[in-house]
């Protein structure tokens, strides 16, 4: 994001609308928005002084507030995060769940509302640390935790735990074509896991052109890289059957019961690479910028 579009968004309060009865109801914010201070050098500090204060103006004593409105100054206070130094939103975003986490319902909206900056599809950049700690407050309350938005949310908790960069990959357990289980186990050099329905065309142009890459190719024969392709495990599998077949020999190919409740499968289709200890050096890119990252590694 330039620094011109951060700045409008962070400096200027865009009114929320929405349409009722044939009129227009004007939503006004909950607060006034922080002005990081001009005399702050760069877009880190500003960012940093604008997670830091951001909700020094809010009421924290209200046991309920607008929830669109508690959404568009959610949005803009996650806009700042991809700037500002990790332990500056870390104290910030802990401090912010302290203040809420013994009102369940403000709990809750703010659940609501980090969930819509920070995960969904709303979400200009997943922050996936960010929103567990959210996710981790709403476990641990009682009086919501058993709700059915609370469980809705609480459902993405541990796809995400086990997606996390830097983290040690699942232990998937793949039905093959040959019907034969294959347990995950990090190769000699790295694996790369492409993950979701074969129904989707792009998780079949993504087969295509890792197929086509002769450079992964070579990689592969050469034991540095294993792919595996890993679809959803259903009821009837005929058509993804089919699909499979198409894959290379040389891939670990097939189902998994539970992938969705396993994996974070936000992206279509969903691509991990993982080192040969099992740590995930990369989440959450496109096939194109997967390839160049697979290649800037074993190139080197």
């Amino acid at each position: 994001m330039s620094m011109r579009i951060f700045t409008l968004l962070m400096l200027t309060f865009i009114l929320s609308t929405a349409r009722m009865a044939g009129q227009d109801i004007i939503l006004e914010p909950l607060f006034e928005y922080p002005e990081a201070p001009g005399e702050l050098p760069d877009l880190e500090s500003k960012s940093n002084y604008l997670v830091s204060n951001f909700w020094r103006q809010f009421d924290f004593d209200v046991s309920s507030v607008g929830q669109l409105q508690l959404n568009h100054a959610f949005h803009v206070y996650a806009s700042a995060m991809p700037w500002a130094n990790k332990p500056v939103v870390d104290d910030s975003v802990d401090h912010l769940i302290d203040k809420v986490k013994k009102k369940p319902g403000l709990l809750y909206q703010f659940c609501v509302a980090a969930e819509d900056a920070l995960h969904g599809k709303n979400a200009e950049f997943w922050i996936d640390d960010v929103y567990l700690k959210f996710l981790d407050a709403l476990s641990k309350n009682r009086k919501i935790a058993a709700t059915s938005g609370a469980g809705r949310m609480l459902c993405h908790r541990m796809p995400l735990v086990n997606s996390q960069k830097g983290g040690d990959f699942p232990g998937l357990v793949v039905k093959g074509s040959d019907a034969m289980e294959h347990e995950f186990t990090p190769s000699a050099g790295l694996s790369l896991i492409v993950a979701g329905s074969l129904s989707d065309s792009e998780c079949r142009m993504a087969r295509l052109r890792l197929d086509t890459d002769f450079a992964l190719q070579k990689y592969i024969s050469d034991k540095l890289l294993s792919v595996w392709l890993i679809v959803p495990e259903r009821q009837d599998m005929s058509d993804e059957d089919m699909e499979l077949s198409l894959c290379p020999a040389s891939w670990v190919s097939g189902s998994c019961m539970g992938l969705e409740e396993s994996l974070d499968l936000r992206m279509t289709p969903a691509l991990y690479l993982v080192d040969n200890g099992g740590k995930i050096l990369a989440k959450n890119i496109d096939v194109d910028n997967m390839v160049k990252r697979i290649k800037s590694i074993l190139e080197k």
